[in-house]
């Protein structure tokens, strides 16, 4: 032992409650939770952000010279589908990431901190609100490539 310094081994044993383990479980399920609203909606609205760009400098009804680049330049499309399939791919595996992680976590509380009487279960849905906030990255993403290589 050092001076006013008890080791690991001579330091008394804590239990923790049960109830707040299940109350720190139930927080980080949130946290998890809010994370993917907060990620689907950040990459949703840079998506929106790109494709506004994109579409009013090819449909504003004068030859702008955004459109008179994207015309005459092959990587500067490739570089916008590129930066708009990596925002999409990556807001696609955070939302997969985030349910992933909250699954668990729901599975074990289920499993291990439940009380024995609530025996309440909601019911599966077969589509998600994760289903519906990747098609929406995926169609974002599509609308972007159309936009971005339209010939007309």
């Amino acid at each position: 032992m050092t001076e006013g310094h008890l080791t690991e081994a001579e330091l008394p044993k804590q239990e923790v409650s049960h109830d707040i383990v299940y109350q720190e479980m139930y927080e980080e399920m949130r946290r998890y939770r809010d994370f993917e609203l907060t990620v689907s909606t950040w990459h949703t609205t840079i998506l929106l952000g790109i494709l506004a760009v994109l579409v009013t400098g090819r449909f504003a009804g004068f030859t702008s010279s955004l459109s008179r680049f994207l015309a005459s330049s092959v990587a500067a499309k490739s570089l916008i589908l590129v930066v708009a399939v990596s925002i999409g791919a990556s807001s696609v595996f955070l939302v997969c990431y985030s349910w992933l992680r909250y699954r668990e976590l729901r599975n074990y509380v289920s499993q291990n901190l439940e009380p024995l009487w609530k025996e309440f279960k909601p019911k599966k849905r077969k589509i998600a609100p994760r289903h519906l906030i990747i098609a929406v990255q995926v169609l974002l993403v599509l609308l972007i490539a159309i936009v971005t290589w339209w010939r007309g």
